[in-house]
């Protein structure tokens, strides 16, 4: 039981450090997203299909070696949180917060306390947070 829990928090803090490491290298090292064609649905380019596959290794992996409710949750969750991770991780990198001129904030958002959040943070924080949460409950009942 407590060596699952561990397991699982490990996982967690893995998809935690990727997100984290993928927005440094974004920031610093992939050059501005003015270039791109947005071809899909007038705000996605090839770039962010091909990191919708990245992003989605990790989670299915996951699945692959925890083929069972647990690995459910673990993959949903840390497929929910990356993005939100990365996003985050970008901004943190370059000094700056989201406002809702920037491109992340397509889908609308909500001043909290001053600061602009974009809704899909809200969205995912909540999401990824259940799904984590039922993850180490089911990995502490085994």
């Amino acid at each position: 039981m407590l060596v699952t829990a561990v397991r699982v928090v490990v996982v967690i803090a893995l998809g935690f450090a990727f997100a984290y490491l993928y927005g440094f290298i974004e920031h610093g090292f992939i050059p501005p997203a003015e270039h791109l064609r947005l071809r899909f649905f007038h705000h996605f380019a090839n770039y962010h299909i091909i990191m919708f596959g990245l992003f989605s290794a990790l989670p299915l992996v996951v699945l692959v070696f925890e083929p069972n409710l647990l690995g459910v949750c673990l993959t949903f969750g840390l497929w929910i949180f990356v993005p939100l991770g990365e996003d985050v991780s970008w901004y943190h990198f370059a000094g700056t917060r989201p406002t809702p001129d920037d491109w992340t904030s397509w889908g609308g958002g909500y001043h909290i306390r001053g600061r602009w959040v974009p809704r899909w943070y809200l969205v995912n924080s909540i999401l990824a947070f259940l799904f984590f949460a039922l993850a180490i409950a089911l990995a502490l009942s085994r």
